[in-house]
């Protein structure tokens, strides 16, 4: 959601996306964020079709993020291109960082 209406964004794009204020708050690879719309069910109903693709991954109960970006996980959440940290959560911890290793060793395909 742009201030004049929708616009779409390149899945490749998406360094991750997290939940602020009811809203889905895309962060994108050129450093700025857009604003999805209000969400009325839950933030992971809302970025089902996202993580539907292998590139994208839940790793907190309000975070996801595109593992093409990640590139370490530390003590502290996941390590992403350009030194920003996301949460990752403990009960998320095992399956992310395997979909991030397989990820890494299949290659973006």
């Amino acid at each position: 959601k742009t201030r004049d209406g929708l616009r779409r964004l390149p899945l490749r794009s998406i360094v991750y996306g997290e939940l602020v204020r009811r809203c889905v708050r895309y962060n994108l690879s050129d450093g700025s964020a857009v604003e999805g719309m209000s969400l009325r069910g839950s933030f992971q109903d809302a970025v089902e079709p996202l993580l539907a693709h292998r590139r994208f991954v839940l790793c907190a109960a309000s975070f996801f993020v595109n593992l093409a970006f990640v590139e370490g996980i530390d003590p502290g959440g996941l390590r992403l291109t350009g030194g920003r940290v996301v949460p990752l959560s403990r009960p998320l911890r095992a399956g992310v960082t395997e979909r991030w290793l397989d990820y890494c060793l299949e290659g973006d395909a």
